[in-house]
């Protein structure tokens, strides 16, 4: 996402910039570059960082970009911030410390729940927008053995590889 800004090169700088003004000490990152955060299971950084906070004795302050970036599953968010807790740790996005209180607690879990909003809608808005592209007589995915695609504006259309196309 880094032509809005949101890219890995922003995010580390605002982590970094927080933990500058905040005199944290970083640690470790745990990046996993172009991975999604709908859900926790194939994020190998992400798998690894929940074992090392397992396993460390001192409490530690885990420092991420915003909830969304952590989590798009509220449900995921709630299991993670347990866990967290549990092992003695805070969650801080760049904005500030999650609070623990009940109210803060209720604001976290509206912000991950609005980040699972947000990326549901856009899964919709994605699939209705490739089922109108198919309706359109567009190819979305990979074309099938014996064709290929040829650009027509800004979407691709398929074009027979004769005598590939015919085999098949």
């Amino acid at each position: 996402k880094g032509q809005d800004g949101n890219g890995l090169d922003s995010q580390r700088w605002a982590w970094e910039s927080r933990a500058k003004r905040n005199n944290y000490k970083i640690g470790r990152f745990f990046i996993d570059a172009a991975k999604t955060g709908t859900k926790t299971d194939g994020r190998d950084q992400f798998a690894e960082m929940i074992d090392y906070l397992s396993k460390i004795k001192e409490p530690h302050l885990v420092l991420f970009y915003d909830i969304s970036r952590l989590a798009r599953n509220a449900g995921d968010f709630l299991k993670l911030r347990k866990s967290m807790e549990k092992y003695g740790h805070r969650l801080a996005t760049c904005k500030g410390i999650l609070e623990t209180s009940p109210v803060g607690k209720f604001m976290a879990t509206i912000e991950a729940a609005q980040a699972e909003l947000f990326a549901d809608q856009n899964r919709e808005r994605t699939v209705a927008g490739m089922r109108e592209a198919a309706r359109n007589g567009y190819w979305i995915t990979q074309p099938p053995k014996g064709y290929q695609f040829v650009k027509i504006g800004a979407r691709k259309e398929l074009k027979r590889l004769e005598p590939l196309a015919t085999i098949i």
